[in-house]
């Protein structure tokens, strides 16, 4: 212990982790709320747009967030806590009001855990709200429960992924992040959501968490190798009074960018990345997906 600061390493703080954060608002040093470059929906617009340009762009930050994460071993330590949205308090679809919730719905609702989405196939419910960066004070803990950031953020701040699951039949991890429209509020963004679970995935990645999640979750089958999934799941329960200038270009961009992920990019650590539509249809939620065609350039 060295000036009240643990000896263990520092958690990394990856590059799509601080990408993910230049979408949000944050305090500057004299407690100013200053927006992130990306905060403005139309920023986000070009952003998307730079990246269906040229997607090896976003890759390159996967790949060198993959490789900041890997020196993190934190492997007896559970991916959840204990504060997360009751499944009882969300016993109407009406009700989905965010990610938190959502998942906590399909956790009470879906019949066996399985999730099929039209076109892609089906997924397993495994769990919600996990954080693969989670790591404690406890004694258990092999990693310091600070960011290697310029403020040794506590661990507190780390990213949660509203949903894993596991694909069927080949068992592969797979990151659910999801976004709400709904008539009281709008968080339908799926490009912010894109790069959000971006950066989750590459916090799962590594053979050391694969193995933790495999320890955690040892009746679930993941495949113990091998490249994940990632989802991000737009659920348009009901629109808000307010005009959404950008929603539909943010949805073009994000499906288009999906699809030139898809496309070899991101392997060998992700397989598959795509844009669920989830919709409520005679008192059901149903899912499908929004690919779109790449154009040629």
């Amino acid at each position: 212990m060295v000036g009240g600061v643990t000896e263990r390493p520092l958690i990394p703080l990856v590059e799509l982790v601080k990408h993910y954060r230049e979408f949000k608002s944050r305090r500057d040093g004299t407690g100013v709320l200053v927006p992130g470059p990306y905060r403005a929906q139309g920023a986000r617009v070009q952003l998307a747009q730079s990246y269906i340009d040229n997607p090896e762009k976003l890759a390159s930050k996967f790949f060198r967030s993959v490789k900041e994460f890997s020196s993190y071993e934190n492997l007896a330590e559970s991916l959840i806590g204990t504060k997360r949205t009751d499944p009882n308090d969300v016993a109407t679809i009406e009700q989905i009001l965010s990610g938190p919730k959502a998942a906590a719905y399909l956790a009470r609702t879906l019949p066996d855990r399985k999730l099929t989405i039209e076109g892609l196939g089906t997924y397993v419910y495994v769990d919600r709200e996990i954080v693969p960066a989670r790591t404690t004070a406890g004694k258990r803990a092999t990693m310091a429960n600070r960011f290697d950031d310029e403020r040794k953020t506590r661990s507190t701040g780390a990213m949660k992924a509203d949903l894993l699951l596991r694909s069927r039949p080949a068992g592969r991890p797979t990151i659910g992040e999801v976004k709400v429209s709904t008539a009281k509020g709008d968080d339908a963004d799926p490009v912010y959501a894109l790069v959000q679970a971006l950066a989750l995935a590459s916090q799962l990645a590594s053979t050391t968490q694969r193995s933790r999640l495999r320890g955690h979750y040892p009746g679930e089958n993941f495949a113990q190798e091998g490249p994940l999934d990632v989802l991000v799941l737009l659920f348009l329960i009901a629109e808000s009074k307010g005009k959404k200038t950008h929603r539909a270009t943010l949805i073009r961009l994000a499906s288009e960018l999906c699809t030139r992920l898809t496309a070899g990019l991101l392997r060998p650590h992700v397989e598959r990345v795509a844009l669920v539509t989830v919709t409520p249809q005679q008192g059901r939620l149903h899912f499908t997906t929004r690919d779109t065609p790449p154009r040629a350039h």
